[in-house]
């Protein structure tokens, strides 16, 4: 016989010891969340969920395009204008917005001519706002509490407590003819800033309560309601109405009658969570809808277990927002539901009111109202949903089958099998997750994490309230100003927005004028040595734009390979153009898969307009983004957002075509970098450094959960602390401007007294004034 070569006992070993290495990678990361689990002290609490097991609302007319259909009213003007209150009379809408302002709203035919008036301030986080009986305004303060507003605009605390609790979160308000105001306190645990964790935990911390303006007394009227929100008096005076937001409901509260005190349903099952509700004077209520009807939020909701998951990535990495459909329900005086308009992209909707023939809609998050002409945009009756309704009827009123007394024996197999239903429960999403995690494709790659194994950066000096001193720029004209070019003659700014053009800012007054149109998403910006503007535009390639804004492509290749994320670009005094293409792989739109990936599919190039030759300098680079060239001509810094860090390509000298370390172990992934012709660069860092993400860049398969949530639209958005580090010549850092509710900043460059921030997301740019607000040495 042939001979046979004897086993290696090694070989066996290993064989059959990486099954239990795979087995361990696969358990560890199990029994570490699940550790985590049951270390954490938060105890949501189980909701009743016999309120959600009933059939879907039937709402007989619908506007699914609100959005889509609607004018914006006081853009940046307006931040976060969460209720709304109309005086008849005068033809103002007053609202309360983010800034502590109570503000005017003047309205007019046009949209965009309505005027925005700063009228009185509260000095915390105004809500609920109505009108006296007296000229006055009534306001719902989540910081101050109950506040009465003079027309002259003098604010007085009417009321902050009861029973002695202090309002945590005072929401809604509403007046009766006779003068009592009635108001909500959605919660007297959670401030407005927490207010998620009261959702999560599940307990009725809500309040509706009553204030006597003639005896200054306060009283709870009904307790342990569910985030208690919207209040409106009914027009015959005789009950209220207010809303719990996350049960889904509002209820009806007697003033007066036979039923006074006594509290009964007025309409529940809405088609999401109710915030405000306010009565349009023609026999209708109108309820905001912050987000519409979703799986997701009712798993969470019968399940104190996902609501605990959901805490925890809340505190640590942020949690998936998976609020949508937004909008505003119209009800008759029976509760019954006659219109509702939403929007698939619409989130966090808090108000809505007709006036006239249009629907005024407020937010709690976004920096303008909406409105929606009801006469060329009405909701229409769909046949199909009225159809889908009667057949869910129908099967529900199928005959059944005949009573039979259950047995002791099948008793006793139902209650020993519920161990074995929760065990089921638990384990079935772990086995479907890592079903789907071993079915997809997607296959990152490990990243030299050595890099990052450094003392954290030290910065001498630090702003880190950048936000808190900064003033808005363009606010809805520059859609993601991504780069920043300054024309220190002209006094101009360029840069490139998600609309395609490219723009310029006059600095003396803060003018945008559409200049030149690229058709593709134009990022960085560099001017060129003859009155030219030099464009990296991510879907076009290279592009030249001429002093009167004409557009030529200068190329969009290298090497045979497509540029598909043109990215940073600057240009030498010799004229030679340097840039970058982020990756060759992937398009701006899937960018996020390219960092997720780790593998480097990122090259630094030039450009020679006199030969037209393009030539790859640098090849395999991780998401090579910002690139500039020295002011002694000799070098060219590029930026890797993966590897935060930036190199030096010395296109001059012994060592031209040569690279080194410049800086690295950066406070965050950088983005653009730019000269100041002032001694500094300035380096944008769209995010700081998060725990999170160095857990996903050591690690491989977390970057593939990842890249699952982000295809299925619920990846958490853990950017925050962005911000802007200015290093000197030689790459030691200086000073590192920052705040935590900043992220996605792109550029940033000080002009004269001024440090200048473009963003890749916002719709404007930021300026700081660097005299007022100097980074101060830290100990």
């Amino acid at each position: 016989m042939a001979k046979s070569k004897p086993s290696d006992p090694n070989t066996t070993r290993k064989s059959s010891s990486w099954s239990l290495a795979l087995l361990i990678s696969i358990l560890t990361p199990v029994a570490a969340a699940i550790f985590l689990y049951q270390l954490d002290s938060f105890d949501p609490a189980s909701l009743p969920t016999h309120v959600f097991s009933q059939e879907p609302m039937s709402v007989p007319r619908i506007n699914s395009r609100l959005l889509h259909e609607s004018e914006m009213i006081g853009l940046g003007k307006l931040l976060g204008p969460e209720d709304i209150a109309y005086d008849t009379n005068s033809h103002l809408i007053y609202t309360g917005c983010a800034d502590g302002w109570i503000k005017k709203v003047t309205l007019n035919d046009s949209a965009v001519n309505s005027v925005v008036h700063d009228w009185a301030f509260t000095g915390g986080r105004p809500l609920g706002v109505v009108l006296g009986r007296a000229g006055e305004v009534l306001v719902a303060d989540a910081d101050k509490g109950l506040l009465e507003i003079s027309e002259d605009g003098v604010v007085k605390l009417l009321t902050d407590e009861a029973e002695g609790i202090g309002f945590k979160l005072t929401d809604a308000v509403d007046v009766a003819v006779d003068g009592m105001i009635y108001f909500t306190d959605a919660s007297y645990k959670y401030s407005l800033k927490d207010f998620i964790w009261d959702i999560l935990e599940g307990r009725p911390h809500g309040r509706l309560l009553s204030f006597d303006p003639s005896t200054q007394e306060t009283k709870v009227l009904v307790r342990d309601l569910y985030f208690a929100n919207g209040v409106v008096v009914s027009p015959d005076q005789t009950f209220l109405i207010f809303c719990e937001t996350f049960m889904k409901r509002c209820s009806k509260y007697y003033i007066q009658g036979e039923r006074k005190g006594s509290v009964d349903k007025f309409i529940d099952n809405l088609p999401g969570m109710p915030d405000n509700i306010l009565y349009d004077g023609e026999g209708h209520y109108w309820i905001g809808l912050a987000t519409g009807y979703n799986d997701l939020w009712d798993l969470a909701l019968k399940y104190p277990s996902i609501r605990k998951i959901m805490a925890i990535m809340e505190r640590f990495i942020g949690r998936p927002e998976f609020e949508k459909n937004g909008g505003v329900l119209a009800i008759d005086l029976e509760g019954k539901p006659i219109a509702h308009y939403y929007d698939p992209k619409l989130s966090l909707m808090s108000s809505g009111i007709k006036i006239d023939k249009y629907l005024y809609c407020g937010f709690v998050v976004k920096p303008y109202m909406i409105r929606l002409d009801l006469d060329q945009h009405a909701a229409r009756t769909t046949l199909l949903l009225v159809r889908f309704h009667l057949l869910l009827l129908s099967l529900s009123s199928a005959p059944p089958m005949a009573d039979s007394t259950p047995s002791q024996s099948s008793m006793d197999r139902r209650s020993s099998s519920w161990p074995l239903g929760l065990l089921t429960l638990i384990l079935a999403p772990v086995a479907a997750a890592m079903l789907l995690y071993q079915l997809d494709p997607y296959d990152p790659a490990p990243v030299p994490i050595h890099e990052f194994s450094q003392q954290p950066m030290v910065v001498p000096k630090l702003n880190p309230r950048m936000l808190q001193g900064s003033e808005m720029i363009g606010v809805g004209k520059l859609l993601s100003p991504e780069d920043i070019a300054y024309h220190p003659d002209s006094h101009l700014i360029y840069t490139g927005c998600d609309d395609g053009w490219v723009k310029r800012i006059t600095l003396n007054d803060s003018m945008v004028q559409n200049w030149a149109f690229t058709g593709g998403r134009p990022l960085g910006v560099a001017l060129g040595r003859h009155g030219q503007l030099v464009v990296a535009d991510a879907e076009k390639g290279l592009l030249e734009v001429t002093a009167d804004g004409m557009v030529k492509t200068l190329t969009d290749e290298a090497e045979g390979l497509k540029f598909k994320l043109t990215n940073g670009v600057d240009v030498a005094v010799d004229g030679m153009i340097y840039f970058t293409d982020a990756s060759y792989k992937y398009g701006l739109k899937e960018h996020i898969r390219d960092i997720l990936e780790g593998r480097p599919h990122g090259r630094l190039m030039s450009f020679d307009p006199s030969t037209e030759e393009t030539k790859v300098l640098v090849r395999d680079l991780f998401f090579a983004n910002g690139v500039v060239v020295s002011p002694d001509q000799n070098s060219v810094i590029v930026c890797e957002s993966v590897m935060r860090r930036c190199l030096k390509y010395h296109i001059q000298g012994e060592r031209k075509g040569s690279m080194d370390k410049f800086i690295d172990n950066l406070p965050g992934p950088p983005d653009n970098i730019l000269y100041d012709g002032e001694g500094h660069y300035w380096i944008a860092l769209p995010m700081g450094n998060s725990l999170a993400w160095d857990l996903a860049l050591k690690y491989p398969w977390i970057r593939k959960v990842v890249a699952i949530m982000e295809r299925y639209k619920v990846r958490p958005h853990i950017e925050k602390n962005g911000g802007v580090l200015a290093v000197d010549l030689e790459g030691k850092p200086t000073a590192y401007y920052h705040d935590p509710g900043l992220s996605e900043v792109s550029s940033g460059v000080k002009i004269g007294n001024y440090l200048y921030c473009g963003s890749v997301a916002k719709p404007y740019m930021i300026r700081l004034d660097l005299h007022q607000h100097v980074a101060r040495a830290t100990m």
